[in-house]
């Protein structure tokens, strides 16, 4: 077991000893990232709180507390989170397992000492070697025998096997074709093939002719030619694929948080590529916040801060009463980042409602 130890602030300097919502906490493993244990901490007391759960040995976990789960402003802004790592104990394990090794080595020892006494002669008797010697030598000899009858066939015997195998001297004849021009086997010269080919696909280069494929081009296919069945798992890959085929999407998340100690507009971003979340490769993300009315900047182009211990999330928080969503505006929040080597961007609209 392992336990989580950690204290709150509701304010600078001021303990969390009385919070109205317990403080959560989160343990995952660092090999995986699966989720091994979460719930609430325990109060121990005077701003500090803990969260003890089970630990596999060798194994390494990363644990990320919540101050304020349900964003009730019972932390202030800065002090909501507590992270740390633990690494699984190893010394239950050695206390275990090295007595039983040494139980299993104690109960084998009767039996080596037992088979390291016998001889090797005891395996087999000479008698029996020599028995088996002579076996082998005749086997030998017999072998030898058959191969030497093997040279002994005489043309008589070949052109017999031959004849029953269907070789007549008429079709030894046609052999002497094998070497001449594919032309000399046909009764169509090239007139013949290029007035058949010019009859169907009209007349004309045949690289580029109706019903050829120009190489690296597309062919037509007939309706129904491609189905799932004769499409293998993977099959097709973004490489097979020209680049302006990719696509890329970046979706914004907002709420705005009057009731935290620090009022602010939350922010929350991810990108996409062909549908799949992307985790990697992302460089310089940015949002940009307009009004729709006039194209004026609430939130200038800013950084994007990547999620701790979730890569491919990010966000941003505006506590700047100016830069801040009011009611009854509607604006358009503009992501940006760089993917695959290109700057992409995208635009969602966002707001608030407009109740009073």
């Amino acid at each position: 077991m392992a336990t989580v130890t950690t204290a709150f602030f509701s304010a600078p300097d001021v303990l969390l000893t009385a919070p109205a919502t317990l403080p959560t906490c989160s343990v995952r493993r660092t090999d995986t990232g699966a989720v091994v244990s979460s719930g609430n901490m325990s109060n121990l007391g005077g701003g500090l709180y803990s969260f003890t759960f089970a630990t596999v040995d060798g194994l390494e976990y990363a644990a990320i507390c919540d101050g304020d789960p349900i964003v009730a402003g019972q932390t202030f802004l800065g002090a909501r989170y507590r992270d740390g790592a633990i690494s699984g104990t190893t010394t239950e394990r050695v206390e275990v397992d090295v007595p039983a090794i040494l139980a299993d080595t104690a109960a084998m020892q009767p039996t080596v000492a037992a088979n390291l006494d016998a001889q090797v002669s005891l395996v087999e008797t000479e008698a029996a070697a020599a028995a088996r010697a002579v076996t082998n030598q005749a086997e030998h000899d017999a072998t030898q025998a058959d191969i030497a009858a093997l040279n002994d066939l005489s043309q008589a015997d070949v052109q017999s096997a031959m004849t029953a195998q269907g070789y007549t001297a008429a079709r030894s004849l046609l052999l002497d074709n094998l070497d001449a021009l594919v032309s000399s086997r046909s009764s169509h010269t090239a007139a013949d093939v290029d007035a058949q080919l010019s009859g169907t696909h009209g007349a004309g280069s045949w690289a580029t002719a109706a019903g050829f494929a120009v190489p690296g081009d597309l062919m037509g296919l007939v309706a129904g030619a491609i189905t799932s069945a004769k499409v293998a798992a993977d099959a097709f890959t973004g490489t097979q694929f020209d680049a302006t085929m990719q696509s890329y999407q970046g979706k914004v998340w907002n709420f705005d948080d009057d009731l935290a100690g620090t009022p602010a507009d939350r922010y929350g971003v991810a990108f996409f590529k062909n549908g799949n979340f992307v985790t990697a490769g992302i460089t310089s993300p940015t949002l940009r916040v307009v009004r729709t009315s006039d194209g004026v900047d609430l939130v200038a182009p800013v950084a994007l801060v990547p999620v701790p211990g979730f890569p491919g999330l990010f966000g941003y928080e505006e506590t700047s009463a100016p830069a801040r969503m009011i009611d009854g505006v509607g604006y358009f929040a503009l992501v940006s980042a760089t993917l695959d080597a290109g700057t992409r961007t995208w635009p969602q609209q966002i707001g608030r409602d407009n109740t009073p």
